[in-house]
């Protein structure tokens, strides 16, 4: 069940914003963190590696599972000033 109503300063303002804001640390992790790293590495097997390593791939991972995080809580500041009476 939707909370939102639609036209209300929810639907208008903040879904578009949290959109945008997600699109841009997306792109801004995977730049930061993958996008530089275009080099395979040749391991003590004798077989070509990469281009990334662990780290990089673990910092995208973590930084796409905490993008929720502030846009609840954003989500949910907005409800809350919405029901408060004026």
């Amino acid at each position: 069940m939707r909370d939102a109503v639609p036209g209300s300063t929810m639907t208008r303002l903040t879904r578009p914003g949290l959109i945008a804001a997600t699109a841009i640390v997306t792109t801004g992790a995977y730049v930061g963190f993958l996008a530089w790293d275009t080099k395979k590495t040749l391991g003590t097997d004798g077989q070509l590696h990469g281009p990334y390593d662990a780290w990089q791939v673990i910092g995208v991972v973590g930084v796409l599972f905490a993008l929720p995080l502030p846009a609840a809580r954003l989500t949910k500041y907005v409800r809350s000033r919405q029901q408060a009476p004026s």
